[in-house]
């Protein structure tokens, strides 16, 4: 089965978010780059996008939460500040 990205992106307010909340994410999830001014809220699949001279095109946005997650009773803002792409 082959996977819906090669580069996995997220916003750095939430490596302080996934520190300070303790949830499954910060022990299973882990950003290959971690970005700055990129509003992945605003950005959809296809999206093209630069970071680091780096293109990338955008494949998904969001990350659904892991199920045994104890915080899947709060709204995540991982569902919106990451996002998956490949090299454009």
């Amino acid at each position: 089965m082959k996977k819906h990205y090669d580069i996995s992106l997220m916003d750095k307010a939430m490596v302080s978010y996934m520190k300070e909340n303790d949830g499954l994410c910060m022990k299973k999830f882990h950003a290959d780059i971690i970005t700055e001014n990129i509003d992945y809220s605003k950005v959809k699949p296809g999206d093209i996008i630069e970071v680091n001279n780096k293109k990338i095109r955008l494949t998904k946005v969001g990350k659904s939460c892991f199920p045994e997650c104890s915080l899947t009773n709060k709204p995540c803002p991982l569902s919106k500040n990451v996002a998956f792409g490949e090299d454009a």
